[in-house]
């Protein structure tokens, strides 16, 4: 739900895809994040809003940055639903 209207608050056309990223076994952080489902568009070039439900110790989103950066993306940005910082 938080997606969707993010989405209708973005007045630029715009083109959703989805990726799924993990370091957690059960309830722990592992440390290592692994992407299990790799985006389906093109990323070079193009500006990135990364929409994360929950944003605990920011390993998995600074991984995801780092990732879409050197694949080339315009730029990277992140929303989140939930921000942890006393996590970090």
């Amino acid at each position: 739900m938080f997606t969707a209207d993010l989405c209708t608050q973005i007045t630029p056309r715009h083109t959703i895809d989805f990726i799924k990223a993990s370091s957690y076994e059960g309830t722990e952080s592992t440390g290592k994040v692994e992407l299990t489902l790799a985006p389906k568009c093109e990323i070079a070039g193009r500006h990135i809003l990364l929409v994360e439900d929950i944003v605990d110790t920011g390993g998995t989103i600074s991984t995801l940055r780092a990732h879409f950066e050197a694949a080339g993306a315009a730029s990277v940005a992140t929303a989140t639903l939930l921000d942890k910082v006393a996590r970090r």
